[in-house]
């Protein structure tokens, strides 16, 4: 493989950053044959072929090849699992773009005898298996990922539905876990403190009479809050308009 220089490398992070997705896909083809590159070409390549709004279904397949390619190479250089699952987790995610598992989901399953609290790897391998009708096996990973951390929010619907597809699960266990669900989302909308906040009425005094008055008041009221800005005359005011 080709060596990648500190200068080449800084330019094409630049250009990923930037979103520059077309320039750099040309830039890097220009080199030579992809597959001959460093592992970080290879991984910016492949990540701008994921991100671009202009990538095709072969474009996201391609990029899931270069992700495994890279994954691959570190996994055979150590004959472990790597540490940095970064290259599997963006094959995951593509994944649920392809629709092609066949590939990735070995990786998963092997990698997650190693890291076994990792969410994201988890969260994968539960939709994985609810989008191959593997149910059981899905509400089983989800079921792992709340004991890793229960106040998370993201994934619980997708839990909550698969519940309904089995017949190991009582209507009483699905409705404590909807309950739990309504408390996780009451919770991390009320903080502590939030109805000291809460004050009444509501709005600008500037006369309002009619209720489409009224609800241009109270929206001013909340424009100042937010901008954090006292309500005045724009005659009055010593800076610029727009300051």
């Amino acid at each position: 493989m080709l060596d990648l220089d500190q200068e080449t490398k800084k330019k094409f992070i630049n250009l990923l950053k930037s979103k520059q997705y077309s320039k750099l896909e040309s830039e890097v083809s220009s080199i030579g044959n992809i597959d001959e590159q460093d592992p970080i070409l290879i991984m910016l390549y492949a990540s701008s072929k994921a991100l671009n709004p202009m990538s095709k279904t072969d474009d996201l397949i391609e990029a899931s090849r270069l992700f495994e390619k890279v994954y691959l190479i570190k996994k055979n250089s150590n004959h472990q699992t790597p540490s940095n699952l970064e290259p599997l987790l963006n094959m995951i995610f593509l994944s649920f773009k392809t629709k092609i598992y066949r590939n990735v989901l070995p990786l998963a399953l092997e990698a997650f005898e190693k890291n076994k609290n990792n969410e994201k790897l988890i969260e994968g391998l539960a939709i994985i298996n609810g989008r191959l009708a593997n149910i059981k096996e899905s509400i089983r990973y989800y079921k792992l990922l709340f004991q890793i951390n229960e106040k998370r929010i993201i994934s619980r619907i997708p839990f909550l539905t698969s519940l309904n597809y089995v017949s190991d699960e009582s209507q009483e266990y699905y409705l404590r876990k909807c309950f739990e669900y309504t408390k996780i989302l009451e919770s991390d909308l009320i903080s502590e403190g939030f109805f000291d906040k809460i004050y009444g009425p509501a709005g600008i005094n500037i006369g309002a009479e009619t209720p489409q008055e009224i609800a241009i008041s109270i929206l001013g009221e909340i424009l100042s809050v937010i901008r954090n800005q006292k309500p005045i005359y724009l005659k009055d005011k010593q800076i610029g308009i727009h300051q």
